[in-house]
């Protein structure tokens, strides 16, 4: 059974916006995207950093949706504590997929 994105369905992307902003705007989301290189010269950085503003994140109480290798800290952190999801490929198929199974259902949206 394949979902489909909500009839209301915004994805938004924009600039550098000041944090306060950028807080309020994310705020109304239903899930936030964290994105880490998949080249293989960014191996040692993807499994020794996490990404800053999952901080940011996880004050909004909103899903992730981590588009990662697995082999990142933000898969694991993400999977480890449950934080959301983590698309392993860079396919934008895959990606499509993992934003949709990413968005939560009305009463679980009211949950998280």
């Amino acid at each position: 059974h394949r979902r489909s994105l909500p009839p209301d369905a915004v994805l938004e992307v924009s600039g550098s916006l000041p944090e306060e902003e950028a807080l309020a705007r994310l705020s109304s989301a239903h899930v936030l995207c964290a994105i880490y290189p998949f080249e293989e010269r960014c191996r040692v950085f993807r499994q020794t950093s996490l990404p800053t503003k999952l901080s940011s994140y996880l004050k909004l109480q909103r899903p992730v949706l981590a588009l990662t290798p697995p082999d990142s800290t933000l898969a694991e952190w993400v999977n480890v504590h449950r934080l959301g999801r983590v698309c392993p490929s860079p396919d934008p198929e895959a990606l499509a997929a993992e934003i949709i199974a990413a968005i939560p259902s009305p009463p679980a949206r009211e949950a998280f």
